[in-house]
Protein backbone atom coordinates (compact mmCIF):
# COMPACT_ATOMS: atom_id res chain seq x y z
CA UNK A 1 0.00 0.00 0.00
CA UNK A 2 1.35 3.11 -0.74
CA UNK A 3 0.39 6.65 0.51
CA UNK A 4 0.91 10.31 -0.72
CA UNK A 5 2.02 12.89 1.80
CA UNK A 6 1.30 16.58 1.29
CA UNK A 7 2.82 19.20 3.96
CA UNK A 8 1.02 22.19 4.60
CA UNK A 9 1.93 24.49 7.59
CA UNK A 10 -0.31 26.76 9.62
CA UNK A 11 0.39 29.17 12.27
CA UNK A 12 0.21 27.94 15.50
CA UNK A 13 0.86 30.04 18.98
CA UNK A 14 1.44 26.61 21.21
CA UNK A 15 2.85 24.03 18.89
CA UNK A 16 7.17 25.04 17.76
CA UNK A 17 8.31 25.64 14.54
CA UNK A 18 8.44 22.62 12.17
CA UNK A 19 6.43 20.45 15.15
CA UNK A 20 3.37 18.22 12.82
CA UNK A 21 0.45 19.79 14.46
CA UNK A 22 -2.31 16.87 12.92
CA UNK A 23 -2.69 15.13 10.19
CA UNK A 24 -5.89 14.81 7.57
CA UNK A 25 -7.49 12.03 8.00
CA UNK A 26 -6.43 12.24 11.68
CA UNK A 27 -3.73 9.28 12.96
CA UNK A 28 -5.49 5.91 13.32
CA UNK A 29 -7.84 6.59 10.57
CA UNK A 30 -8.08 3.14 8.09
CA UNK A 31 -7.12 4.41 4.28
CA UNK A 32 -7.23 3.05 1.56
CA UNK A 33 -4.34 2.54 -1.42
CA UNK A 34 -2.68 5.92 -2.58
CA UNK A 35 -4.92 8.12 -0.20
CA UNK A 36 -3.31 11.79 -0.15
CA UNK A 37 -2.67 12.50 4.01
CA UNK A 38 -2.23 16.28 4.59
CA UNK A 39 0.37 16.45 7.04
CA UNK A 40 0.35 20.11 8.81
CA UNK A 41 3.41 21.28 10.38
CA UNK A 42 3.79 24.34 12.74
CA UNK A 43 4.68 28.17 11.06
CA UNK A 44 5.42 28.83 14.74
CA UNK A 45 3.11 31.98 15.87
CA UNK A 46 2.00 34.61 13.88
CA UNK A 47 4.05 37.12 13.86
CA UNK A 48 3.37 41.22 13.24
CA UNK A 49 5.21 44.27 13.14
CA UNK A 50 5.13 46.59 16.14
CA UNK A 51 2.88 49.88 14.68
CA UNK A 52 3.96 53.33 15.31
CA UNK A 53 2.22 54.33 18.19
CA UNK A 54 4.10 57.79 18.99
CA UNK A 55 2.18 60.79 19.85
CA UNK A 56 -1.17 58.75 20.95
CA UNK A 57 -2.74 58.27 23.89
CA UNK A 58 -2.43 55.25 26.23
CA UNK A 59 -6.10 54.20 25.12
CA UNK A 60 -5.24 55.04 21.77
CA UNK A 61 -2.61 52.88 21.47
CA UNK A 62 -4.25 50.02 23.07
CA UNK A 63 -7.27 50.22 20.85
CA UNK A 64 -4.39 49.73 17.60
CA UNK A 65 -2.90 47.20 19.43
CA UNK A 66 -5.38 45.36 19.85
CA UNK A 67 -6.57 45.66 16.07
CA UNK A 68 -3.06 44.33 15.38
CA UNK A 69 -3.15 41.56 18.03
CA UNK A 70 -0.81 42.45 20.22
CA UNK A 71 -1.84 43.62 24.29
CA UNK A 72 -0.47 46.35 25.87
CA UNK A 73 2.28 45.79 28.45
CA UNK A 74 3.69 48.17 30.94
CA UNK A 75 3.44 51.77 31.16
CA UNK A 76 7.20 54.14 32.09
CA UNK A 77 6.68 57.76 32.18
CA UNK A 78 9.70 59.57 30.34
CA UNK A 79 10.84 62.64 30.09
CA UNK A 80 10.07 64.72 26.29
CA UNK A 81 11.04 68.26 24.81
CA UNK A 82 8.44 67.83 22.11
CA UNK A 83 5.80 64.97 23.07
CA UNK A 84 2.77 66.38 24.90
CA UNK A 85 2.34 64.73 28.42
CA UNK A 86 0.31 61.17 28.25
CA UNK A 87 1.01 60.48 24.35
CA UNK A 88 3.33 58.04 23.28
CA UNK A 89 7.12 58.76 23.39
CA UNK A 90 8.43 55.17 21.98
CA UNK A 91 7.30 51.49 22.02
CA UNK A 92 9.78 48.92 23.76
CA UNK A 93 9.81 46.50 21.28
CA UNK A 94 10.91 49.63 18.73
CA UNK A 95 8.73 50.17 15.62
CA UNK A 96 8.61 47.59 13.26
CA UNK A 97 9.77 45.11 15.26
CA UNK A 98 8.58 41.70 14.33
CA UNK A 99 6.92 40.06 17.03
CA UNK A 100 4.74 37.00 17.76
CA UNK A 101 0.72 37.32 17.59
CA UNK A 102 -0.13 38.32 21.31
CA UNK A 103 2.94 39.90 22.35
CA UNK A 104 2.93 42.72 25.11
CA UNK A 105 3.91 46.06 23.74
CA UNK A 106 5.23 48.79 26.70
CA UNK A 107 4.84 52.51 26.54
CA UNK A 108 7.02 54.84 27.31
CA UNK A 109 4.47 57.92 27.76
CA UNK A 110 5.36 61.65 27.75
CA UNK A 111 5.12 63.25 31.30
CA UNK A 112 5.45 66.17 30.08
CA UNK A 113 8.58 67.11 31.52
CA UNK A 114 12.28 67.78 30.46
CA UNK A 115 15.91 67.29 32.59
CA UNK A 116 16.92 70.72 32.80
CA UNK A 117 21.08 70.89 32.83
CA UNK A 118 23.02 72.70 35.59
CA UNK A 119 24.75 75.25 33.40
CA UNK A 120 26.45 77.69 35.48
CA UNK A 121 29.80 78.45 35.06
CA UNK A 122 29.54 77.20 31.82
CA UNK A 123 30.31 79.64 28.89
CA UNK A 124 27.09 81.12 27.30
CA UNK A 125 27.54 79.22 23.90
CA UNK A 126 27.84 75.99 25.90
CA UNK A 127 25.35 77.17 28.05
CA UNK A 128 22.70 77.82 24.81
CA UNK A 129 23.58 74.29 23.33
CA UNK A 130 22.91 72.25 26.36
CA UNK A 131 19.54 74.00 26.79
CA UNK A 132 18.81 73.64 23.13
CA UNK A 133 19.43 69.96 23.01
CA UNK A 134 17.09 67.49 21.64
CA UNK A 135 15.97 65.68 24.72
CA UNK A 136 15.70 69.31 25.89
CA UNK A 137 14.59 72.35 23.49
CA UNK A 138 13.95 74.97 26.03
CA UNK A 139 14.27 78.33 24.70
CA UNK A 140 16.98 80.84 26.15
CA UNK A 141 17.93 84.36 26.99
CA UNK A 142 20.51 85.90 28.18
CA UNK A 143 20.37 88.68 30.60
CA UNK A 144 22.58 90.36 33.29
CA UNK A 145 20.99 90.64 36.94
CA UNK A 146 21.84 94.46 37.14
CA UNK A 147 23.16 97.40 34.90
CA UNK A 148 26.50 96.79 33.49
CA UNK A 149 28.28 99.76 33.12
CA UNK A 150 30.48 97.68 30.67
CA UNK A 151 30.12 94.70 28.39
CA UNK A 152 28.21 91.77 29.25
CA UNK A 153 30.50 88.86 31.00
CA UNK A 154 30.18 84.98 29.09
CA UNK A 155 30.01 82.91 31.96
CA UNK A 156 26.64 82.09 33.08
CA UNK A 157 26.27 82.80 37.27
CA UNK A 158 23.07 81.76 37.68
CA UNK A 159 20.06 80.17 35.59
CA UNK A 160 15.96 81.36 36.18
CA UNK A 161 14.99 77.80 35.79
CA UNK A 162 16.77 75.54 38.44
CA UNK A 163 18.20 71.90 37.64
CA UNK A 164 15.97 69.24 37.94
CA UNK A 165 12.89 68.63 36.36
CA UNK A 166 10.71 71.32 34.26
CA UNK A 167 7.65 71.70 32.21
CA UNK A 168 8.76 71.22 28.55
CA UNK A 169 8.96 74.41 26.95
CA UNK A 170 9.60 76.25 30.04
CA UNK A 171 11.65 79.89 28.60
CA UNK A 172 14.77 80.06 30.80
CA UNK A 173 16.84 83.11 31.63
CA UNK A 174 20.41 82.34 31.79
CA UNK A 175 22.40 85.53 33.93
CA UNK A 176 25.51 86.63 33.01
CA UNK A 177 28.11 89.04 35.38
CA UNK A 178 29.08 92.19 34.07
CA UNK A 179 32.81 92.45 32.55
CA UNK A 180 35.42 94.27 34.86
Amino acid sequence: QSLLVSKASEPSDTVAIDTIIRTDPPAGTSVGDRQVITVYVSAGANTVKVPSLAGLSETEAAGVLATMKLTLGTITQGNSATVAAGKVIETLPALNTEVAEGSAVNLIVSNGKVMVPDVRNLDISEARNAMSAPSVGLPVSITTKGECAGAQGTIVVDQSVAPGLAKQGSAVILYVGCQQ
